[in-house]
């Protein structure tokens, strides 16, 4: 028994390579990072914590119930409310979540756990920068504190946006943000250009205007969306323009669970299911 413990140990162990995996939550957003040094991050927890919890097990040792930091983007049930299950499994070292305060239920639900958890929270303001180990970076590039957006859609437009670096290779991680959003991140002069691209708002016509597009320049654009959701996600026109811009789109209502792997330089992706079931490379 020892010498199985063992040698699972041995396979188990981190492999010196960035992992993003984009789980399959259905209508939502959950992304898991597996830095280099075996760090874990998850972005989001998804709309069903049962199965999100399922899904990041998936791509831990067996063992191992922690999770080195996690990131709410903002308050909706869709990117918030697995994050209640997440942070009753696993332990929790650092949070980082947004300014924005509201009422809703799973917003109230998500700060009493976290009251009740060991876990460091921090409101991420843009510029922060955690260091993952090995090379791999989180900064946060909204929102700026001092220029909050006040409009409607204050939720979703005041999201943390986050950049994921490993040497060469960038992740831009855009959450739910609006074309207000967007056109401040470009007009500040935010460092945008990204390989991959999480697609804001999972394909909402609101989002994903030419003037960001132009910015990141993506290689590949990522939409987590659930199959036959009631919001007609991902718009067709927002799918047309990542294609215009060049980019090479992959959501998870066909691809099932999205991972890329980089060592820093070369970049390849494998998906749950369809044609990308077999490792590709990108770069």
């Amino acid at each position: 028994l020892m010498v199985a413990l063992a040698w699972t140990a041995l396979l188990s162990a981190p492999d010196g390579l960035l992992h993003v995996v984009f789980l399959d939550v259905g209508q939502g957003d959950a992304i898991l990072i597996v830095t280099p040094t075996g760090r874990t991050v998850l972005v989001d927890g998804g709309p069903d914590g049962q199965q999100t919890c399922w899904l990041v097990d998936q791509h831990l040792p067996f063992w191992d119930r922690s999770i080195d930091a996690a990131v709410a983007t903002h308050p909706h049930a869709d990117h918030m409310a697995g994050l209640l299950e997440v942070v009753n499994r696993y332990r929790i070292g650092l949070v980082l979540e947004s300014s924005i305060v509201t009422k809703s239920l799973p917003a109230t639900e998500w700060e009493r756990r976290l009251a009740e958890s060991d876990a460091m929270v921090v409101e991420a303001t843009a510029g922060q920068e955690l260091a993952l180990g090995g090379g791999a970076t989180i900064t946060v590039l909204s929102p700026a504190t001092e220029t909050p957006l006040n409009t409607a859609n204050a939720e979703d437009n005041n999201g943390l946006v986050l950049q994921l670096c490993y040497r060469d290779i960038s992740f831009l991680l855009a959450a739910d943000i609006r074309a207000e959003q967007e056109a401040s991140l470009v007009h500040r002069g935010a460092p945008l250009r990204a390989n991959v691209l999480k697609v804001p708002h999972h394909g909402s016509s609101t989002s994903s205007s030419a003037l960001f597009l132009a910015a990141v320049d993506p290689d590949v654009a990522v939409i987590s969306v659930g199959a036959g959701n009631a919001y007609g996600h991902p718009n067709p026109a927002v799918v047309e323009g990542l294609i215009a811009a060049g980019a090479a789109v992959l959501a998870t209502s066909d691809c099932g669970t999205i991972e890329f792997v980089t060592d820093g330089q070369s970049l390849s992706v494998r998906t749950e299911q369809g044609a990308l079931k077999e490792t590709a490379n990108i770069r």
